[in-house]
């Protein structure tokens, strides 16, 4: 499900180990978006684990329709058991009684803080979006990469026309996100590309607003029309 992943950063902007975090109960088809709500870390020499989301900022980020249904919904239905052929209605019950299966475990729980996204479950057993099929498990941020430059070396050698410049690394989609998608294309304000970012608005616009170089290149266009 590489593809799926990439188009899930490039329409969502979510960082590498909030993806490989993602898990079938995260996933909203009914309201359109994923809930952002831990990050898959990876320690040097040691097992990964799911932890906290960067700045423990849970946020909700919207997603295509086509995306959420026609590639996250078939592996939330496998991931859940339930057969291809399952209404979404059917999905939506199943991943709720998760939920509230977590949420009941949670309260009986000595740490008041924790809830149906954050309750642990050993990693073998999470329902992850994205694994590594070897392990069953998310994928290193090594492996990760390696696959990521080796598709862009097969466009680049199958579909000269498109390849993409070598100096785009994978975080490039989550730029690409914030500007082009959400704010360019969706015509979202700031402060609401900040919020699907799980970011704080200093930070996006240190990041994407460059007030001096936006204003140049409006001058330019209307000098040249003239």
């Amino acid at each position: 499900m590489l593809g799926t992943k990439i188009r899930v950063a490039g329409f969502g902007g979510l960082r590498l180990g909030e993806q490989n975090a993602l898990r079938a109960i995260d996933v909203f088809f009914d309201r359109g978006y994923v809930h952002v709500n831990g990050s898959w870390i990876t320690p040097r020499g040691q097992a990964g684990f799911r932890g906290p989301v960067k700045n423990h900022t849970l946020h909700e980020v919207p997603l295509p329709k086509s995306l959420m249904h026609d590639e996250l919904l078939p592996r939330v239905k496998e991931l859940l058991d339930l057969p291809a052929k399952a209404s979404l209605q059917q999905v939506i019950n199943a991943q709720e009684a998760e939920r509230q299966r977590r949420a009941s475990l949670a309260a009986r729980a000595k740490d008041k803080g924790l809830a149906w996204w954050n309750y642990p479950v050993p990693p073998e057993d999470e329902l992850w979006l994205f694994v590594d099929t070897a392990t069953g498990l998310p994928v290193k941020p090594e492996m990760h990469n390696e696959r990521w430059h080796r598709v862009r070396a097969w466009v680049e050698e199958n579909d000269p026309g498109n390849a993409w410049p070598r100096t785009i690394v994978y975080r490039n989609l989550r730029h690409h996100a914030a500007t082009k998608w959400f704010h360019d294309e969706l015509g979202e304000p700031w402060e609401v590309v900040a919020q699907y970012l799980g970011d704080k608005l200093t930070t996006v616009l240190n990041h994407y607003v460059r007030a001096g170089e936006d204003a140049l290149r409006d001058s330019v266009d209307k000098l040249a029309r003239r």
